[in-house]
Protein backbone atom coordinates (compact mmCIF):
# COMPACT_ATOMS: atom_id res chain seq x y z
CA UNK A 1 0.00 0.00 0.00
CA UNK A 2 1.20 3.50 -0.80
CA UNK A 3 1.89 5.67 2.22
CA UNK A 4 2.60 9.39 2.56
CA UNK A 5 3.98 10.57 5.90
CA UNK A 6 3.48 14.03 7.38
CA UNK A 7 5.72 15.15 10.24
CA UNK A 8 4.55 17.98 12.48
CA UNK A 9 5.93 19.54 15.65
CA UNK A 10 4.45 21.35 18.62
CA UNK A 11 4.56 25.16 18.68
CA UNK A 12 5.60 25.33 15.04
CA UNK A 13 3.88 28.17 13.13
CA UNK A 14 4.43 26.48 9.75
CA UNK A 15 2.98 23.25 11.15
CA UNK A 16 -0.13 25.16 12.24
CA UNK A 17 -0.63 26.29 8.64
CA UNK A 18 -0.55 22.67 7.49
CA UNK A 19 -2.78 21.45 10.36
CA UNK A 20 -5.49 23.94 9.37
CA UNK A 21 -5.69 22.28 5.95
CA UNK A 22 -6.12 18.73 7.30
CA UNK A 23 -9.40 16.89 7.68
CA UNK A 24 -8.96 15.87 11.32
CA UNK A 25 -12.08 13.68 11.36
CA UNK A 26 -10.34 11.40 8.87
CA UNK A 27 -7.19 11.33 11.00
CA UNK A 28 -9.16 10.42 14.12
CA UNK A 29 -10.82 7.52 12.30
CA UNK A 30 -7.46 6.53 10.79
CA UNK A 31 -8.92 6.42 7.29
CA UNK A 32 -6.99 9.19 5.57
CA UNK A 33 -6.94 8.06 1.94
CA UNK A 34 -5.78 10.06 -1.06
CA UNK A 35 -7.13 9.98 -4.60
CA UNK A 36 -4.35 7.59 -5.62
CA UNK A 37 -5.25 5.15 -2.84
CA UNK A 38 -2.36 6.26 -0.67
CA UNK A 39 -2.74 6.50 3.09
CA UNK A 40 -1.58 9.54 5.00
CA UNK A 41 0.14 8.91 8.30
CA UNK A 42 0.46 12.01 10.49
CA UNK A 43 3.24 12.12 13.06
CA UNK A 44 2.67 15.00 15.49
CA UNK A 45 5.53 15.29 18.00
CA UNK A 46 5.00 16.95 21.36
CA UNK A 47 8.69 17.79 21.77
CA UNK A 48 11.30 19.11 19.35
CA UNK A 49 13.65 16.25 20.28
CA UNK A 50 10.99 13.67 19.43
CA UNK A 51 10.34 15.37 16.10
CA UNK A 52 14.06 15.39 15.31
CA UNK A 53 14.28 11.67 16.10
CA UNK A 54 11.29 10.85 13.88
CA UNK A 55 12.71 12.83 10.97
CA UNK A 56 16.12 11.20 11.41
CA UNK A 57 14.56 7.72 11.43
CA UNK A 58 13.12 8.41 7.97
CA UNK A 59 16.38 9.81 6.57
CA UNK A 60 15.25 13.42 6.78
CA UNK A 61 18.24 14.78 8.71
CA UNK A 62 18.41 17.92 6.57
CA UNK A 63 14.76 18.87 7.25
CA UNK A 64 12.72 20.46 10.00
CA UNK A 65 8.96 20.16 10.57
CA UNK A 66 6.69 20.39 8.75
CA UNK A 67 7.80 17.78 6.23
CA UNK A 68 5.73 15.59 3.97
CA UNK A 69 7.49 12.44 2.77
CA UNK A 70 5.62 11.07 -0.22
CA UNK A 71 5.33 7.42 -1.13
CA UNK A 72 7.89 8.03 -3.88
CA UNK A 73 10.35 9.27 -1.20
CA UNK A 74 10.09 12.95 -2.20
CA UNK A 75 10.39 15.30 0.79
CA UNK A 76 8.27 18.44 0.71
CA UNK A 77 9.03 21.04 3.36
CA UNK A 78 7.42 24.29 2.23
CA UNK A 79 4.05 24.63 4.05
CA UNK A 80 2.17 25.99 1.03
CA UNK A 81 3.49 23.17 -1.16
CA UNK A 82 2.48 20.59 1.46
CA UNK A 83 -1.04 22.07 1.59
CA UNK A 84 -1.23 22.09 -2.22
CA UNK A 85 -0.17 18.42 -2.32
CA UNK A 86 -2.76 17.46 0.30
CA UNK A 87 -5.52 19.30 -1.60
CA UNK A 88 -4.47 17.87 -4.97
CA UNK A 89 -4.60 14.36 -3.53
CA UNK A 90 -7.92 14.82 -1.72
CA UNK A 91 -6.46 14.72 1.78
CA UNK A 92 -7.61 18.14 2.98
Amino acid sequence: MKTDRLFLARQCPDCTTVKKALNFKSIERDNFLGKGGQRLFVFNAISNDACREMLDMYGLQAYFAPVLLTDSRVAISKPSTIVDYLRKNGMS
